[in-house]
């Protein structure tokens, strides 16, 4: 692996020395002939000179899609292994998501650059299990490493058709077609970015055109001004808590990671017949009543064309005991009760019985407020 290391830096190392010894050549060049008179060999000096300076930026100019850390050697350990330390108890999702985004870079590596965002997901499951921080963990590590900027949109504020018309700014000559949309406008600064599309089911179903087309095509146009951003080297990501006992059903009595990947699709586009096979019916009912309960929402499921452009469907599941332990430890740390693990050993009845204590509030509300209760507990 080090010598794999080795060799890949030394290459590169080498068309860097070659591009620039060759780009000063070509300059003194054209500065030689624009000494002596001889304008046609200024511009040929000039244009080889620019040759050469691109070849030896050639690493850094395409770094996203052909250059991973030196240290990483093209492997998912180090972006999985960041998740996994952020995100408690959700040690399969963290692996579809990095395979997954491997797998895709490693494409463009063979095909050059892509014609399509670089990896859409949807995460599905209960709310408050780590859904949300997964993307703000995946946008760290992709912004440490190459610039990508965090976009978060709460769609229960894009529910009605005036403000869906804001993320893409509004059409020109309507109120606020100046102020461009709040999507496209951060885009047109920086379009590398992990975007996050909280609970997406509250959109507004006009949304999803501009979001298909964004996923399908790469890019995105604002319609105040027509502009044309591209999203080829972006992640877009959305989450959902619709259905999600029906979910839980799913991904704990189903072991075919294909089958039980159709199961959630045809779940999320309403093909209950194929879903009620293997749900049982008051599964269903407590979800579909758990749905309706919220007025936020504006569907129960979502059109096939949508679902069909997400590329994977990961599933996150209720944290466990051992999950919800490791909070509350991290929890003591962060208000300086426990500093070693001398003393998490000897507080470790407290910290199961925080656990327990806690472990319906959890279920019920996610960890935020279950941390909220613990922190009330031991302030």
């Amino acid at each position: 692996m080090q010598k794999q290391v080795e060799e890949k830096v030394k290459g590169r190392n080498m068309l860097k020395i070659a591009g620039y010894g060759l780009g000063m050549f070509f300059l003194l060049w054209a500065g030689y002939s624009l000494i002596t008179g001889k304008t046609f060999l200024i511009y040929f000096g000039v244009f080889f000179a620019l040759v050469a300076f691109a070849v030896a930026n050639k690493e850094r100019l395409r770094k996203f899609f052909y250059e991973m850390p030196e240290d990483e050697v093209r492997d998912t350990v180090p972006l999985s292994q960041h998740l996994n330390n952020v995100v408690v108890g959700q040690e399969e999702a963290v692996k579809h998501v990095s395979s997954t985004l491997l797998r895709n870079v490693k494409k463009q590596e063979m095909k050059g650059l892509p014609k399509r965002v670089l990896a859409t997901f949807m995460f599905v499951g209960p709310t408050g299990v780590g859904k949300t921080q997964t993307a703000k963990a995946l946008a760290g590590w992709f912004g440490y490493y190459y610039g990508h900027q965090f976009l978060r949109f709460d769609m229960g504020n894009f529910s009605d058709y005036h403000t869906a018309q804001t993320l893409v700014g509004s059409p020109k000559g309507y109120i606020g077609s100046e102020e461009g949309g709040a999507l496209t406008r951060p885009l047109m600064h920086n379009p590398k970015a992990v975007i996050l599309f909280d609970e997406i089911e509250k959109a507004h179903p006009s949304l999803y055109k501009p979001l298909m087309a964004l996923v399908d095509e790469g890019e995105i146009q604002e319609l105040s001004t027509g502009i044309r951003v591209v999203l080829n080297q972006s992640i877009i990501i959305f989450t959902s808590n619709l259905w999600q006992n029906a979910i839980r059903y799913i991904s704990e009595n189903i072991e075919d990671e294909v089958e039980k990947e159709i199961l959630i699709r045809n779940l999320l586009t309403g093909n209950f017949l194929e879903v009620s096979r293997i749900v049982p019916q008051h599964i269903l009912e407590e979800d579909y009543r758990r749905f309706t309960g919220d007025s936020r929402s504006e569907t129960q499921h979502f059109p096939p064309e949508f679902i069909g452009r997400i590329e994977k469907i990961v599933t996150f599941k209720p944290l466990d005991d051992l999950a919800l332990a490791t909070l509350v430890v991290r929890k003591m740390e962060e208000l300086g009760i426990v500093r070693t693990q001398e003393d998490v050993n000897r507080l470790q009845k407290e910290i199961w019985d925080l656990t327990w204590k806690y472990r319906e509030v959890a279920d019920k509300y996610g960890v935020r407020v279950f941390l909220r209760k613990v922190e009330e507990e031991l302030l």
